[in-house]
């Protein structure tokens, strides 16, 4: 595996750590109606989705480089990420919450954005996919 490839696992990893998390403590959480429950739940199978979907890539490219649709894919979930965060997680921090909560989010939010800016720029500077040679005409 290419280390431009590997550098995008860390988010994987994350991402399927603290969202899996989350849907856990969603579904336990006696206090959230079922529309809040529903949302939360909605917010984390975008994150879970994106993190799976490029698992399943990169374990079909193992060792080559990235396709033209796996580059998207990298930069569609990099900026989700990072905006989720940048809205959520500010918001968080704002907000009226107790210390241990709003530490515990800023340190989540930093962590994906960090990763995700990570796997950005192992995007950025990932050599362009190599089209097919063109067919030979007869």
């Amino acid at each position: 595996m290419s280390s431009r490839v590997a550098s995008l696992l860390p988010l994987v990893v994350w991402t399927l750590v603290v969202w899996v998390s989350r849907l856990r403590n969603v579904w336990t959480d006696a206090d959230l109606s079922a529309s809040g429950q529903a949302w939360r739940t909605v917010v984390a199978a975008v994150f879970l989705g994106f993190a799976l979907a490029l698992a399943v890539r990169l374990w079909q490219r193992r060792g080559r480089e990235l396709t033209a649709g796996d580059r998207a894919l990298v930069g569609l979930f990099v900026a989700w990420t990072i905006g989720f965060w940048l809205v959520r997680g500010i918001g968080i921090i704002v907000d009226d919450h107790d210390a241990a909560f709003t530490a515990v989010h800023a340190a989540l939010m930093l962590a994906s954005i960090g990763l995700a800016s990570n796997a950005g720029r192992a995007l950025r500077t990932s050599p362009a996919p190599v089209s097919s040679p063109p067919v030979a005409a007869r």
